[in-house]
């Protein structure tokens, strides 16, 4: 079998003629009814070692047929909760537990994007490695940035809009925590829910027949790529205007934050107003995974087809389309006025190119619109791309949003990014200034 996106000894024409007839042969039998009538959701806890997983720890996931001989990976999930403390630096002045029936002291914890949780994973066949991704959350922050708005919207516990989490309305892939008078810690559980296809090169498999060999997915789960942000109003006190018109609120953040950075949020309430000032929240690395187990649906095809299956592919490779993303730092900082940095990478089998600039080391998931007046890459032989700078600031040059559409293939009329991301690429605020200034 053959698990890779580089396939040198067979032509374009032969790789794609040979998954497609694999697909083929399973649709057609779905869709025959030649299979065993059965679709059996099997739930595995992970192993080597199971929960409660410790901080900085791998455990194992089968993801592979478990009680029939095919597995749907596209319906394949996990399912795990993150356990930890957090750290406030500074109580609250008052109580802001209940004002107009609305708790003003509740804060958000989790990931944007339940995939945000994973530090590190590999994929094993067979016990061999074949696959392992180092920086697993910038990976899912790019490939979460083409989710649309209504599947962020409808997945609740495996991507949370920040609108949902400010107003208090569903925690997603995270959890409310309110704190007081007298605390600064709180224990945190956060549930989570992974896709399967989640896991770039498992975006393209959708049906894992058991003759493929034992697949596990061995994860490193963590904090780094844990945000929070402060909840303002809820919906029941935002759709009352007489209650809401007698109290004045002052700014706070609105945007999801990197653990560690501080945030505006309110300390005190006096006379119907609010007092706004910053705090800054820690979470401890001494966390630990609990509930960890897959989710794999199973079905049988009749085991005629299997069999004729079997046999064809010992004579011949099985081969997945797969993708795969490498990150590479470059060479130096970017500073403020004319400034460059090389990345020195030879490019083979590349599709689309990311760039990221996280304004300090420890964000992983958090970024902004760069704000750079004039844009261009030099990639030596290939030449400048484009041909004409461009800049980020979106007010009158298009191009920049434009490429960025692009890249995730949402620029169609039946799709595009979600607001969050939107938000973030036509930001315009300023960074020292914590309002307002949209991150994703």
């Amino acid at each position: 079998m053959t698990f890779n996106n580089e396939v040198f000894h067979k032509t374009s024409a032969e790789v794609n003629t040979q998954i497609a007839s694999y697909f083929d042969v399973v649709d057609q039998a779905i869709k025959m009814a030649d299979t065993n009538k059965k679709y059996t959701i099997d739930a595995q806890s992970s192993y080597s070692p199971g929960p409660p997983v410790q901080a900085n720890s791998f455990t194992t996931f089968i993801i592979s047929p478990t009680c029939d001989n095919t597995a749907d990976l596209y319906n394949g999930f996990l399912r795990a909760q993150l356990n930890c403390k957090f750290h406030i630096n500074q109580t609250l002045s008052n109580s802001l537990n209940d004002v107009q029936g609305c708790a003003f002291n509740r804060m958000w914890f989790g990931f944007k994007d339940a995939m945000d949780a994973v530090e590190k994973y590999v994929i094993l066949t067979n016990g061999i490695s074949i696959y392992t991704q180092n920086f697993a959350p910038e990976e899912s922050f790019i490939t979460a940035c083409g989710v649309n708005e209504s599947v962020k919207r409808a997945d609740i516990f495996s991507r949370v809009r920040h609108k949902d989490v400010y107003h208090q309305k569903v925690h997603g892939c995270g959890c409310f925590v309110d704190w007081g008078t007298d605390t600064t810690t709180a224990e945190l559980k956060i549930p989570l829910k992974i896709d399967l296809r989640r896991f770039l090169p498992l975006s393209n498999i959708k049906y894992l027949p058991a003759f493929a060999g034992k697949f596990e997915l061995k994860i490193m789960f963590g904090t780094q790529g844990m945000v929070y942000c402060p909840c303002g109003p809820d919906m029941t006190l935002k759709h009352n205007a007489k209650a809401l018109s007698t109290l004045t609120l002052p700014e706070i953040t609105c945007e999801f934050t990197q653990i560690g950075d501080p945030i505006t949020c309110y300390t005190s309430f006096a006379s119907n107003v609010f007092t706004a000032d910053t705090r800054t929240c820690t979470v401890d690395r001494q966390y630990n995974i609990t509930d960890a187990y897959s989710v794999i649906p199973n079905f049988g095809i009749d085991q005629p087809i299997y069999n004729a299956l079997v046999q064809r592919y010992m004579g011949q490779e099985l081969i997945f389309p797969t993708q795969a993303l490498s990150i590479s730092p470059t060479s130096s900082q970017l500073a403020a006025g004319k400034s460059s940095s090389t990345l020195t990478a030879t490019p083979r089998f590349i599709d689309s190119i990311f760039l990221l600039f996280p304004l300090k080391p420890n964000h992983h998931t958090v970024f902004k619109n760069p704000w750079f007046q004039s844009l261009q890459l030099r990639c030596g032989g290939y030449g400048n791309v484009p041909t004409v700078p461009f800049d980020t600031i979106c007010k009158t040059d298009p191009t920049f949003i434009e490429i960025c559409q692009n890249a995730m293939n949402v620029n169609g009329l039946q799709c595009g990014f979600n607001k969050d991301v939107f938000n973030s690429l036509v930001n315009d605020g300023n960074y020292n200034d914590t309002i307002d200034t949209y991150s994703h």
